[in-house]
């Protein structure tokens, strides 16, 4: 069983669609966690399992910081001994260094990596309060948890009302050895006052056949998520 925490609403970026929208920033208090844990145990005996994972999401969960973080992890683990515990961590990408590599290797953290396609598309809408764009340094920090020897997916939202080079698309997911989600923007956070869901929806369907037929063409092997779930 999955339970997805949302560590923190504040963000180091500015993101176009951003499900969280202008709210307050908030922080998780560890004793809200301390008690999950504590009641975790019943949910999991009603449902039969043992398998118990914690999905560290945000805002951009890197701002709760490695201490906060090592708190809760340790907390899970001691009270949670007779359980199979994982972690796991939807992340920006923007924050990732040195330090947090090896904090991800030492807590074996699973980490996944928003990334929404080629640079023009994800520059696009994933930009820094700044304004400045963001793509060149999510793929050097992909690039550098990989030399250390951490495989990252990655979840990619799509805009797909926006024109999408699909060729552009399925090159730059094949030359950087991606395992992508492919989600598509929801009208939700900043993006709640859209009025055209369904076109992209529709579009977003388009995509995905287009994705497919690429892949069986060019024989590619599982690469992308829904589809492969699909065809399984």
């Amino acid at each position: 069983m999955q339970i997805i925490l949302k560590l923190t609403t504040a963000c180091n970026l500015n993101c176009v669609y951003c499900s969280e929208g202008d709210v307050e920033s908030k922080t998780l208090p560890k004793e809200i966690f301390f008690k999950l844990v504590d009641e975790f145990p019943a949910v999991l005996e009603q449902n039969q399992s043992k398998d118990a994972e914690f999905l560290f999401h945000g805002g951009e969960p890197l701002l709760y910081g490695r201490d906060n973080l090592k708190i809760l992890i340790d907390y899970a683990r001691e009270h949670l001994k007779n359980y199979n515990v994982r972690f796991l961590m939807q992340s920006n990408g923007t924050l990732i260094d040195e330090d947090w590599i090896n904090f991800f290797k030492a807590e074996n953290i699973s980490v996944g990596i928003s990334l929404d396609g080629y640079s023009e598309l994800h520059d696009k809408n994933r930009r820094t309060k700044d304004n400045e764009p963001t793509a060149e340094k999510v793929l050097q920090n992909l690039k550098l948890m990989r030399e250390a020897g951490l495989n990252s997916g990655t979840l990619m939202v799509l805009n797909s009302a926006e024109e999408i080079d699909i060729d552009k698309l399925f090159n730059f997911i094949c030359e950087n050895k991606l395992q992508p989600k492919i989600h598509s923007v929801i009208p939700c956070g900043r993006a709640a006052n859209r009025k055209d869901s369904a076109e992209v929806y529709d579009a977003w369907i388009e995509i995905m056949k287009k994705l497919f037929e690429k892949s069986l063409a060019e024989d590619v092997p599982k690469i992308i998520q829904p589809l492969d779930e699909m065809m399984d």
